[in-house]
């Protein structure tokens, strides 16, 4: 019973330091889009699950195998710990970005293109949860809709709409809708993008209100609610085990008390019939 109690302890224990680090790290996009004509502004930054603290994060990305550090590298420009934010954006910002705790643990990647194309397409640069509504739209500098045509790689080249209208509306988003977009007019065609479908949601920053903190609690309640339960469950029927023992041990010995005060009975009678019988 005792190493059981111990087991479930450790159990409780490693639960609990789980549930510290399964807080997940997020990368967000403003605006949430992975194409952007070059002078743009954009902003990068790391959250945790939970508006939790962002100490510790570190904004980090990668282009031709050179990976380079928020803040660390003098290429990573205005950029301080866990945001980056570019108000005039150069082919210098181009590349692929994500987050990273001191445990080692990432966000997703996101691939930033700056284009300097007649147009680019609009594409959301984090994940898209299953039968969401997603629009694909194709813009030239001034942020107008241009009419051209939409693609996706593995469609055999031919435009997704069959008038050039330069937008897609998915209604109900499905995974056979992951892939890679362009916009293509004439000759001239914009960069392609990779469209992502998630079945699970990926965070996002949540505001920091009561609500979020008492959802975070009733998180907690959840994960270490059953063990404390068990745990208590187990004791009890520890105690309850040496109870029954303890009154198993009393009542065996009483009766034990009353067969020898018998015994003691009989042989007092046994020896007045005796003298009796003597005399």
């Amino acid at each position: 019973m005792a190493a059981s109690f111990v087991s479930a302890f450790l159990g409780l224990v490693v639960l609990l330091l789980w549930d510290q680090a399964a807080a997940a790290v997020y990368l967000n996009v403003s605006p949430n889009r992975q194409q952007f004509f070059k002078g743009e502004s954009i902003q990068l930054s790391c959250g945790v699950e939970g508006g939790q603290s962002a100490a510790g994060l570190t904004l980090k990305r990668t282009l031709t195998d050179k990976t380079e550090t928020c803040g660390a590298d003098k290429a990573f420009r205005k950029c301080s710990g866990s945001t980056y934010t570019v108000s005039s954006l150069s082919s210098e910002d181009r590349g692929i970005y994500w987050c990273e705790d001191l445990s080692g643990e990432k966000s997703i990647n996101v691939t930033i293109t700056v284009s300097d194309q007649p147009f680019i397409i609009e594409i959301p640069a984090l994940p898209v949860m299953v039968g969401s509504k997603v629009v694909l739209r194709c813009r030239i500098r001034n942020g107008s809709t241009t009419s051209v045509h939409l693609f996706k790689f593995g469609k055999h080249n031919k435009p997704l709409t069959a008038a050039p209208v330069g937008e897609l509306t998915i209604i109900n988003i499905q995974e056979s809708d992951e892939g890679f977009y362009w916009c293509s007019d004439h000759g001239k065609k914009s960069p392609s993008s990779h469209l992502t479908v998630t079945v699970f949601p990926i965070f996002s920053p949540p505001p920091i209100t009561s609500a979020s903190s008492l959802l975070q609690l009733m998180r907690h309640l959840v994960v270490v609610g059953p063990f404390c339960i068990s745990t208590a469950l187990m004791i009890s029927l520890f105690c309850c085990k040496k109870t029954e023992k303890t009154l198993v041990a009393t009542v065996e010995m009483e009766e034990g008390a009353e067969r020898d005060e018998g015994a003691t009975y009989d042989y007092i009678d046994s020896a007045a019939v005796t003298t009796e019988h003597f005399f």
